[in-house]
């Protein structure tokens, strides 16, 4: 592994340099459908049902959203900033509010190391690194997609004044079960090439380009001293129930049992949205939840955001813990002005 290569300032013509005003907005994720607005006041939660049919929470401090959520019994998921969104392309920057607590998310850390990994003409990590920071990028993006039809669909049943408990499904209904396929098929493959990358820190042939793979490699008895390494500790265990790593066999059981055997739109049982209730203090909250099997527990059933989050954050803990490991700076590069 060569030393860590730190980004140069990267110049920027001060002839090409502009400068403008765009209008934005802000607004925190929570699972269940509820979402916070930025106002002068704080943070708006909404929506809440009224006899009209829609209201939202007077405006909370930012800690106080937290608590909130806790008492709520859910958790804030993202912070999203939309910009231009007067125009016809806006732009929307979401950040997880889970994982590990870093100055760069994983994915922008994925996304600086491919650089600097280009520039010392290390071109296999370079490629190994982009792929890990697109996929990255990509499962926020889809974890911020079925958040926001879950809120659609809550604003929905609010409107309708559907009765709490009521079991519904709707044609919008599919969306969100395509987001939350390609979540699981982008955490999967963001899953694949960290194995893929700890393979080649470890010296494992190219074939080695999976978790399965990965596995099969590095345990082998004549590598026990490439077993020890912390990347590889990390990613080992994912096909033992109950191990400290089986949260990846129960990613991998996810997206075999959508993409590979059964649709989540093809679960008659399950595919259903549910109306909830929760109270806070002398507040009703109503929230969506949608209700699918649970790989960790037979006969279970959990709340597909909620467990999918759960996986996701577990999955940017081990793209954090890798990136720690590059030999290259994480860091983005920085750009001045000059001339």
């Amino acid at each position: 592994m060569p030393e860590k290569v730190e980004h140069p300032e990267i110049g920027i013509d001060r002839a090409t340099f502009s400068r403008g005003r765009v209008q934005t907005t802000a607004s925190l994720h929570l699972t269940g459908g509820l979402q916070a607005l930025m106002v002068s006041e704080g943070w708006s939660i909404r929506p809440i049902a009224t006899e009209g049919g829609l209201g939202v929470f007077r405006a909370f401090p930012r800690n106080e959203i937290d608590r909130f959520a806790g008492l709520a019994g859910l958790r804030v998921i993202g912070g999203d900033q939309v910009s231009g969104a007067e125009g016809p392309l806006p732009a929307r920057f979401w950040t997880p509010q889970y994982g590990p607590a870093r100055q760069f998310s994983p994915a922008d850390e994925w996304g600086s190391i491919a650089i600097a990994a280009a520039r010392s003409k290390d071109y296999r990590v370079a490629e190994m690194a982009r792929k890990i920071a697109v996929s990255l990028t990509a499962a926020g993006i889809r974890v911020r997609d079925a958040s926001d039809a879950y809120h659609a669909q809550l604003v929905d049943a609010l409107i309708a004044k559907k009765a709490v408990g009521s079991r519904f499904a709707n044609t919008a209904l599919l969306d969100l079960f395509l987001d939350f396929h390609s979540l699981l098929s982008e955490m999967a493959s963001a899953r694949d090439y960290i194995a893929e990358y700890a393979g080649h820190k470890l010296g494992a042939p190219t074939r080695v380009d999976a978790l399965n793979r990965f596995e099969d490699w590095v345990t082998a008895e004549s590598r026990r001293d490439k077993a020890a390494d912390p990347l590889a500790i990390a990613l080992v265990g994912s096909r033992e129930v109950g191990a400290p790593n089986a949260w990846l066999g129960e990613l991998t059981g996810y997206r075999n049992l959508v993409l590979h055997k059964t649709p989540l739109a093809a679960m008659s049982d399950t595919a259903r949205l549910t109306l909830a209730e929760r109270q806070v203090e002398e507040i009703s909250v109503r929230l969506i939840e949608v209700h699918i099997p649970d790989i960790a527990n037979e006969g279970a059933t959990c709340e597909a955001l909620t467990k999918f989050v759960s996986l996701h954050e577990r999955l940017l803990e081990l793209a954090g813990l890798a990136a720690d490991q590059a030999g290259y700076s994480a860091a983005p590069p920085s750009f001045v002005v000059r001339g």
